[in-house]
């Protein structure tokens, strides 16, 4: 799932002294690691499974609800993390009240319905992308302790689930809108698997860098930047609501991570 710290918790305004209106000067007393700078590189390239378990153990107790969503076209992925994640149930924090919720997308959004009632986790199916709504609101983040045998069911059933499936379009954006809604309420952690440049409604993108010749040019530059700024407006809507994103993303082709990199 790095934390920063506001500027006033590390240093006190009176550690400061101004000495010429564009020379601000930082006192001795002022937090070392403010003047030395320290940049730990990783040698080895960590598995998926285990970035990923570390990202869900790191998960802060206070905010026990966790949301996955994912992209229906992750065919070559879906073993690896289903696996993950089921192997990760009992070490997450919070029990016995953490919540979890699972959501999958293609052109429409899939929501799972897993209340503890059920044998097996019941698809709900949405597909109005303009207008985003939550089916079952209260069902579709449950207490994991009560509904672990309906979501160990999900997660078995998950890699099979899109086999076959020809969709090659992706509502990432409206996803994260739908994500966004369900847990607003609680805040949390959102998990997002993805493997498809967006291409349907609210933050689709578009192919960039495919014209070799802006490469070396002053243009250059402009392929590092966000195209849409939905994805900065989405980000700033999780920080206010304590939702903490991570984005996994898994593809051969062109996916904009310059743009989705912003959430």
């Amino acid at each position: 799932m790095p934390m920063l710290l506001p500027a006033h918790s590390l240093y006190r305004s009176d550690d400061l002294r101004l000495y010429h209106y564009i020379d601000l000067r930082l006192s001795r007393s002022i937090d070392l690691r403010l003047s030395h700078s320290q940049v730990e590189h990783n040698r080895k390239l960590l598995s998926l499974s285990h970035k990923l378990k570390t990202q869900l153990n790191e998960i802060p107790i206070r905010k026990s609800p966790i949301a996955c969503v994912f992209s229906a076209r992750l065919h070559f992925v879906f073993e690896v993390v289903a696996q993950t994640i089921r192997s990760t149930l009992d070490e997450l924090p919070g029990f016995p009240r953490t919540q979890i919720g699972f959501a999958t997308f293609d052109s429409t959004i899939h929501f799972y319905n897993m209340k503890s009632s059920l044998t097996q986790p019941q698809m709900l199916v949405v597909s109005d992308l303009d207008d985003i709504f939550v089916p079952l609101p209260d069902d579709l983040l449950i207490n994991l302790s009560e509904s672990r045998n309906v979501v160990e069911t999900f997660l078995d059933s998950l890699p099979s689930m899109f086999q076959g499936n020809v969709n090659m379009e992706s509502a990432f954006g409206p996803a994260l809108k739908a994500a966004f809604l369900v847990m607003s309420q609680l805040g949390g952690k959102l998990l997002i698997f993805q493997n498809t440049l967006p291409s349907l409604g609210v933050g689709r993108l578009k192919l960039r860098g495919d014209d070799s010749r802006i490469y070396g040019t002053d243009k250059e530059h402009a392929l590092r930047l966000e195209e849409d700024p939905f994805y900065k407006q989405m980000a700033a809507e999780f920080s206010k609501y304590q939702i903490s994103v991570n984005v996994y993303a898994f593809s051969d082709k062109y996916t904009d991570i310059a743009s989705l990199g912003t959430i």
